[in-house]
């Protein structure tokens, strides 16, 4: 996966409501067990790693930090 890939799922990552996080890790991990291909797994692992820590990010922030993610933080 390029580095636009990336930038793009990243950018998702944020945006992404909670029920849709857990569809797209649930669908890695389903892709994950029907490939061979070393590469694609490494990926597929990643995206879910990050998955789960923006999951659990949102557990333990406060949601008010969150505005942190639109650049609006006031000190």
């Amino acid at each position: 996966m390029d580095k636009q890939f990336w930038k793009d799922f990243l950018s998702w990552l944020d945006r992404a409501s909670a029920e849709q996080l857990r569809e797209a890790a649930a669908r890695a991990d389903m892709q994950m067990s029907g490939t061979i291909d070393a590469e694609v797994s490494v990926d597929l692992r990643r995206m879910i790693r990050l998955i789960e820590e923006e999951m659990a990010s949102r557990l333990l922030l406060p949601t008010d930090f969150r505005a942190v993610q639109d650049g609006h933080r006031e000190i």
